[in-house]
């Protein structure tokens, strides 16, 4: 999870990103480098997209979807209070334009904190907010593999350093997988980071119209190797936003590949090769797979926990079990 403060790292940094500027973005200007949002830039557009701050401190990331409705992840409203809370609207939190109170704030009544599914929640503010708001995105498939998406954030710009929360970033990454409620972005060099959590990842469709299609729920621990998002569309109800409907992108595909092969995540496999995969995964400790394969400790965890696997695509729906993570199996179990 992404949050950033004393409790964990916030959802901010997963939104951090250093280097790359973001493309196609019309509102707003992206600044010099700043190190910031992994593989990103200072940005000051979308004034809708603030910090939620707790005891003034960078925690989360929000966005305006109503006059008084802010989306974010449920794993950012676990500990504080709501007069702990304010959205803080600007550039940076330390010279905010706008800082709004909050009256109230609910997670998904399924969210799991153990599997972090359903990671979505809404904070209420206590007066309306002198920003517009923005609209959400409606659908998603399979076929948005491909497509760039504009992510923000207040995150931190490095896992290693902690450092960099509190000012707001952008950076363009691409949808490498799309599962049943989240998808995922594995961009070499980019990605979100702690204190990201909650931002949004935008759509912006052929009118021009910033769309939160996702929100930043969790990445690897030093936020260099993918990022999951929490699909918006799926969570219509919730979130108040049902009816009507938005064209889809239109990405390039990524062609399956041949010889029998099934691609999991972006990463291929023969049979023989899922079969290893599985039995190592299957039989592996513990601790095998976290220093010997060398997966997140979470992923590794997470694995020994919700074993045994039939399929990769079981295997690849476990939390912080991502395309690196499908990699390094694969690599070890082929060293035998």
């Amino acid at each position: 999870m992404w949050r950033s403060s004393s409790f964990v790292l916030s959802a901010s940094l997963v939104m951090a990103a250093c280097g790359a500027e973001p493309v196609g973005v019309g509102d707003g200007s992206l600044g010099d480098t700043e190190d910031g949002i992994v593989g990103g830039a200072a940005y000051t557009g979308l004034p809708a997209v603030g910090s939620i701050t707790v005891d003034g401190q960078e925690y989360c990331t929000g966005t305006l979807i109503g006059p008084r409705k802010v989306i974010t992840a449920a794993h950012c409203l676990e500990d504080p209070t709501a007069s702990q809370m304010r959205f803080v609207i600007g550039a940076k939190i330390s010279r905010p334009d706008y800082t709004l109170a909050v009256s109230s704030f609910k997670q998904h009544p399924s969210y799991n904190s153990s599997t972090i599914t359903n990671d979505v929640g809404l904070v209420t503010l206590a007066s309306d907010a002198p920003i517009a708001a923005l609209d959400v995105n409606r659908q998603m498939d399979t076929s948005w593999q491909g497509t760039q998406l504009f992510f923000v954030g207040y995150g931190v710009t490095s896992a290693a350093s902690n450092s960099g929360a509190g000012t707001k970033r952008a950076v363009s990454m691409t949808i490498s997988t799309v599962n049943a409620k989240t998808f995922e972005y594995d961009d070499p060099g980019k990605n979100t980071c702690y204190g990201d959590s909650g931002g949004p990842a935008f759509f912006r469709d052929a009118s021009g119209n910033y769309l939160v299609a996702g929100v930043t729920s969790y990445g690897d621990q030093d936020c260099t190797q993918y990022g999951v998002d929490t699909r918006v569309d799926k969570f219509l109800d919730f979130v108040g936003a049902t009816g009507g409907t938005q064209p889809t992108p239109t990405p390039t595909p990524t062609p399956a590949p041949s010889g029998g092969t099934v691609v999991v995540k972006g990463v291929s496999f023969t049979s023989a090769q899922a079969a290893a995969v599985l039995s190592l995964a299957n039989t592996a400790s513990q601790s095998v797979l976290d220093n010997d394969v060398g997966l997140d400790s979470r992923a590794a965890a997470n694995i020994v926990a919700a074993r045994p696997f039939s399929t990769l695509q079981q295997l690849a729906a476990v939390p912080y079990v991502g395309t690196s993570a499908l990699k390094k199996l694969k690599a070890y179990a082929a060293a035998g």
